[in-house]
């Protein structure tokens, strides 16, 4: 007997996206003007992107075509996002002081490859 097969670990993938996608909005809700409740929603919200991705490239074919472009999009975006959401969360003077350019920059690289995939 497969316990591992195609269905479930699709299904396992798309739950784990569900439970991550209400955690974020959870986290949004509590605080919304909060800027580390907004950073850590936002990476939240990415991971539950591609959770989603994931479990569509695990089933059949014809889905795996809607899979891939999600999965392209956020995988590079989301080393770029941890980090942006660690420094908010240790450091949050830096967001405010003369560091704040250098964030941007890292921003930049999180919107890249979602702004590049949608693109092509």
């Amino acid at each position: 007997m497969n316990f591992l097969s195609n269905e479930r670990l699709q299904l396992v993938a798309w739950f784990l996206s569900l439970v991550v996608f209400i955690l974020a909005l959870y986290i949004l809700l509590l605080n919304p003007r909060h800027t580390a409740n907004r950073h850590v929603s936002g990476l939240l919200f990415l991971l539950a992107v591609n959770l989603f991705a994931m479990g569509l490239m695990v089933g059949g074919v014809p889905a795996a075509w809607y899979g891939m472009p999600l999965n392209a999009a956020t995988v590079p975006a989301i080393p770029p996002a941890i980090f942006v959401t660690s420094v908010v969360l240790l450091k949050p003077k830096w967001l405010h002081g003369r560091w704040r350019w250098f964030l941007w920059l890292v921003y930049g690289l999180v919107l890249l490859p979602i702004v590049l995939t949608v693109a092509d």
